[in-house]
């Protein structure tokens, strides 16, 4: 926590008319999460090319889908925002855990140490200790309603994108690309719809 010329302190007790408190120390920054009451349910995340994201087994992927496949629970996304220290990440934006229940299993939009992403079983954490996490993308809007971005907290200025898979083009596989303020390349700007 930053103490902004305040003194922290920690509570102990009360005993008749006394406050009974320890004072701790006054340099405290802190870098961490906190999960908001904030979240967006069940929600299709659209691709620039009407693709929808799925979860199809480990792999997160965007294909073309019929309004029938649309209600289906392994494309149904949600998001859980959470609070950082400053509230808001680079350029404005807010810190959201993307995943999908399916099976009774709750799977992650994760980046590993490789820059990969992957479907990752875990719990929403109520509070993460650090300033970056895995599974933290900070969801930037833009100016175009419903479109936004997804910047890694783990790996700065890389961003959730569909790249294709192969020489089908009615199949695309979720990625982390850099991307530049004034960069126009569409792969990374998702449609949100409820």
């Amino acid at each position: 926590m930053a103490t902004n010329g305040w003194t922290p302190f920690k509570y102990y007790n009360i005993c008749d008319t006394a406050f009974y408190c320890q004072v701790v120390g006054t340099d405290l920054v802190e870098d961490t999460f906190r999960r908001s009451s904030v979240s967006d349910d069940q929600c299709l995340i659209g691709s620039y090319d009407n693709k929808f994201l799925i979860l199809e087994g480990r792999q997160f992927q965007a294909e073309l889908l019929t309004t029938g496949e649309l209600d289906q629970p392994d494309c149904r996304f949600n998001f859980q925002f959470y609070s950082d220290r400053e509230n808001n990440g680079p350029k404005g934006g807010r810190a959201v855990m993307v995943y999908v229940c399916v099976g009774g299993k709750t799977k992650m939009v994760s980046c590993n140490d490789d820059k990969h992403i992957v479907a990752e079983e875990m719990d929403l954490p109520d509070c993460i200790p650090d300033h970056t996490h895995r599974a933290v993308f900070y969801r930037r809007e833009r100016k175009t309603a419903n479109q936004y971005l997804l910047e890694s907290s783990l790996h700065q200025q890389m961003f959730l994108a569909f790249e294709p898979v192969g020489k089908d083009p009615t199949l695309s596989k979720l990625v982390l690309r850099p991307r530049a303020e004034d960069d126009v390349d569409t792969r990374s700007v998702f449609s949100i719809f409820k």
